[in-house]
């Protein structure tokens, strides 16, 4: 009885004369075979603390924020071709706007939030060394998607929010963390992948990928099959602007190539993920940028 207050009970505990009737153990060669005991550790690094928080309205807002405060000095719908940078003629950029009509512009200094996914195919004038470390990095494949469905985990299986780890190629899934006993349906995360998986569900039509993950999850999830709205997917290599989910870096490629793009190359400095040690989150991206508006504030003062 007592480890049921941690696992769960058969009959919860209720008034009166019930107190409840304890489950059974789960078997220890289950657990042990299905690699339960692989993911116990995964809560408890130290960027998925529990005192975590979201935006209201989704992670976007925080892009949505800026945009909101910067609109007047956003060029919309502008492909970046070639980028040339001079010690001492500033930069350069050219680029491709919405009609396809070539156009540029020049700056004293740039930062520039490219992707090295995407820089390293850009016609890039400037330092060499900064030209080969940006080629140098192999971005990770990840791919997701999610599926509207009514809730269904929360009316009928009570579950409210967290994830359900695998050993199905869609990996590790997730609960909506809002709407909770508010909103008739929901979204599901349904895949998370990464690696191969990742790259082959990438390959796939935008059909082909739902049908893949409904029947999949449906197998944790059996009501997915008659309760499926709609669904939407991501496969991060397959996104122009982006042709990848995030720079992993080898300890050698620290010392080398991540140095090289940390640094201020004249007038240029890149900020993003990728010059940050918190790969793929939002916080390595924003702190590159403020360390990177201080370093040119002080070069542009010192003339």
């Amino acid at each position: 009885m007592a480890s049921s207050h941690h696992r769960g009970y058969s009959v919860d505990p209720a008034d009166r004369l019930q107190p409840g009737e304890p489950s059974d153990l789960i078997p220890r060669s289950d657990l042990l075979q299905g690699g339960y005991w692989q993911n116990i550790i995964d809560g408890l690094v130290y960027d998925h603390q529990q005192a975590i928080f979201q935006p209201v309205g989704g992670m976007d807002q925080m892009a949505r924020a800026f945009e909101e405060r910067t609109r007047d000095l956003i060029t919309y719908n502008a492909r970046v071709t070639s980028l040339t940078a001079q010690d001492t003629g500033g930069v350069s950029a050219t680029y491709v706007d919405g009609s396809g009509a070539e156009q540029q512009v020049q700056a004293d200094y740039c930062i520039c939030t490219i992707p090295l996914s995407v820089l390293s195919q850009v016609e890039l004038n400037a330092d060499p060394e900064l030209v080969r470390a940006t080629r140098e990095i192999a971005y990770a494949a990840s791919f997701k998607a999610g599926l509207e469905a009514r809730r269904f985990w929360e009316t009928e299986e009570h579950i409210y929010g967290g994830v359900t780890y695998t050993d199905l190629p869609i990996a590790v899934t997730s609960y909506p963390s809002t709407g909770q006993n508010l909103a008739e349906t929901g979204v599901v995360l349904a895949a998370y992948q990464f690696g191969p998986d990742a790259l082959k569900y990438s390959g796939m039509t935008p059909q082909q990928r739902l049908t893949e993950v409904r029947g999949m999850y449906a197998q944790i999830h059996p009501q997915m099959q008659d309760e499926f709205i709609s669904g939407v997917s991501v496969g991060w290599h397959r996104v122009p602007w982006a042709l990848g989910c995030y720079a992993p870096y080898t300890d050698e490629q620290r010392q080398g190539a991540y140095a090289v793009l940390s640094r201020r190359h004249g007038p240029l400095m890149l900020a993003g993920e990728h010059i940050s040690y918190w790969n793929g989150w939002q916080e390595g991206a924003l702190l590159s940028a403020m360390s990177a508006v201080q370093e040119i504030h002080g070069a542009a003062q010192a003339g």
